[in-house]
């Protein structure tokens, strides 16, 4: 192994250290919901319909969980320091739960796990995943990745946490992966180290357009970092190489697109990801410091209101990770 100029050791003890097999194996990171849960949110639906507020301007005070805070806590446990990923099942959507409330009880949870945070320059905080290509986006040459129908690669987003709640499913296809990056740093780590200390540098990504009025339309970030002892992972390299439309940014020479294309496609081994297809009702919520996602290919309905369609929530958690933010 090479010596490297820069503190790169193993993520082999982290909890999200983790391979397929391992999360096939454990059920630590799944969360049914059982019928006095599902009781429960309905009474905390029914307390915001009668006060009439609008979801985005629901806190956790004003969606009460009393009963499931155990289980609310062992979710936030997961994500922060366990595998970084929780599922949650058993939501009875579009049966006792209409298509508003469905949306409420997401962003009520949310609420309790983190702040939401804005997920596009027009202060969206609960997203809309849907292929826009019918309505001329796809052209768009700036457009985001879940703007488009399709597959694509493994990436991070903003924020501590991405969840994404299934309201309704593709017609086939649309599994959602998901991989360690801590697992794919060791394995990067034994097998090009000279690439991984590349992926600890500094680079600027794009803002593909979403950046703040008298901002500079591209930041600057790392893939991997590790402060105060807490190793990070900001997968955004199609913004890394996007920004390279930008005359004043430094160009990236041939180590930085073998590194880029060595861990674009590193957890496409079976042996690294984990493929879900989430039913109808069910909640993902993924740690985007640890924990990388993809979306797998799919064929949605023809009928307009048939379409594959999920929420989406960025959350900011409680206790702030020392980590390389964009700036």
């Amino acid at each position: 192994m090479v010596s490297l100029s820069i503190d790169i050791r193993p993520a082999a003890d982290h909890p999200a250290s983790w391979r397929r097999a391992d999360l096939a194996a454990s059920g630590s990171w799944r969360f049914p919901l059982d019928r006095s849960d599902v009781d429960e949110l309905a009474r905390a639906v029914a307390g915001v319909r009668a006060r009439g507020l609008a979801v985005e301007d629901v806190t956790a005070a004003d969606f009460p969980l009393p009963t499931m805070q155990p289980k609310l806590k062992a979710i936030a446990e997961q994500l922060a320091v366990g595998m970084g990923l929780a599922l949650i099942t058993g939501l009875p959507a579009h049966t006792r739960f209409s298509p508003d409330d469905t949306a409420l009880v997401y962003w009520g949870i949310g609420r309790h796990l983190g702040a939401p945070l804005s997920q596009n320059s027009r202060g969206h905080l609960l997203g809309h995943v849907v292929d826009k290509r019918a309505d001329g986006e796809a052209a768009r040459p700036n457009k985001r990745l879940y703007e488009g129908g399709g597959a694509f690669g493994f990436h991070t987003d903003r924020g501590d946490v991405v969840g994404l709640l299934c309201f309704r499913k593709a017609k086939e296809g649309g599994g959602s992966l998901v991989a360690s990056a801590m697992a794919m740093h060791d394995v990067m780590l034994d097998e090009r180290p000279d690439l991984l200390e590349l992926l600890y540098q500094p680079m600027h990504a794009d803002w593909y357009g979403e950046e703040q009025p008298g901002d500079w339309p591209y930041y600057q970030t790392t893939v991997y970092s590790r402060i105060r002892g807490v190793l990070s992972c900001n997968l955004s390299t199609r913004p890394m190489r996007a920004a390279q439309r930008f005359p004043e940014v430094p160009r990236l020479d041939e180590r930085w697109i073998e590194a880029f294309d060595y861990i674009d496609t590193l957890a496409d081994r079976p042996e690294l990801h984990y493929s879900m297809t989430l039913e109808e009702g069910e909640m993902q919520f993924l740690n985007n410091w640890t924990v990388v996602h993809a979306r797998e290919d799919y064929v949605d309905h023809d009928e307009p209101e048939l379409r594959r369609h999920l929420l989406r929530l960025w959350l900011r958690l409680p206790v702030e990770r020392p980590c390389a933010r964009p700036s």
